[in-house]
């Protein structure tokens, strides 16, 4: 006779269980939701979505997590005002008291996925903790500092930082929501100049990434990169192609060994060695000389 064996389940979206109603090894599901969780025990008890990989909710690198503190707070773990349940990475997070960046050594302790306060949150206080749930690589951050004067709303950043996604702003060390500001170029300009003597800090991503620690990296569909460089080697599999630039014969670059390209004007694929020579001729090596003229030789 086949039997039914039932976990413990909730049909209520959005509800995770608490680490308080399972015990280590117990599995829970939320049969609304789909999802199934377990506890988790790293010197103190969590509870973890299964899928997600443990330590990163899926769907991104940066998570966002909300909460109300109640009076005298100063845990912040579990479910959020959300829903989402708190996961990071040790040393890659920032925590905000009502907007205020906080300092980890000395406002907050981290352990295991818990947060705590080194002095308790008034009732309805806001906390805010923004974590990397991955470490893609390891990128420079360039800090930009202005003074207001109640006039100047437009700053020269040092950089570019493309879009207003790629900074973060402080006005005397409150957050700024990026509504109150736009980025366009190295211009930052706030929508109302900030006080006299305000201390403006921007905090811009450089988006330049090192890999040095990771061994390979694999990637899925179409991949684009201008002006890239590669070190090592570089292996593509599949049935497709890759498309080398295509530029005129006044268009070439300034030389340098190795380069291929195709040639519009020619219509043919070339390389660089020493001069600017055909690719997988048809028994002839067409040779352009730095004057431009070609030269056909044919073999007899």
């Amino acid at each position: 006779m086949a039997q039914t064996i039932k976990l413990k389940r909730s049909a209520t979206q959005g509800a995770i269980p608490t680490t308080s109603s399972l015990e280590l090894g117990e599995v829970a599901i939320n049969t609304y939701d789909g999802k199934m969780y377990i506890k988790k025990n790293d010197g103190s008890d969590s509870i973890v979505e299964l899928g997600t990989g443990g330590d990163a909710p899926a769907g991104g690198v940066w998570t966002e997590y909300l909460y109300t503190a109640t009076a005298g707070q100063t845990a912040f773990t579990g479910s959020d005002d959300n829903s989402n349940t708190l996961s990071f990475l040790t040393g890659y997070i920032q925590v905000f008291f009502n907007g205020i960046l906080l300092d980890p050594a000395v406002d907050y302790t981290t352990s295991g996925n818990t947060v705590t306060l080194t002095v308790g949150a008034s009732l309805s206080d806001v906390i805010q903790v923004a974590a990397f749930s991955k470490v893609l690589g390891t990128g420079d951050i360039i800090i930009d500092s202005f003074t207001g004067d109640n006039t100047t709303t437009t700053f020269t950043m040092s950089a570019a930082p493309g879009v207003e996604g790629n900074t973060q702003l402080f006005v005397d060390g409150v957050y700024q929501n990026k509504t109150g500001y736009s980025i366009s170029g190295t211009a930052l300009t706030f929508s109302e100049a900030p006080a006299t003597s305000a201390a403006i800090e921007v905090a811009i991503g450089s988006r330049e990434i090192s890999y040095s620690d990771t061994t390979a990296i694999t990637l899925s569909g179409d991949v684009s990169a201008v002006n890239g460089t590669f070190t090592g080697d570089l292996t593509v599999s599949g049935t497709g192609a890759i498309q080398v630039p295509i530029g005129s014969t006044a268009q070439r670059p300034v030389p340098a060994a190795g380069q291929l390209r195709y040639n519009s004007t020619a219509g043919k694929f070339e390389g660089y060695s020493n001069v600017w020579s055909e690719l997988g001729g048809d028994s002839a090596l067409a040779i352009a000389l730095e004057d431009e003229v070609l030269l056909n030789i044919g073999v007899v």
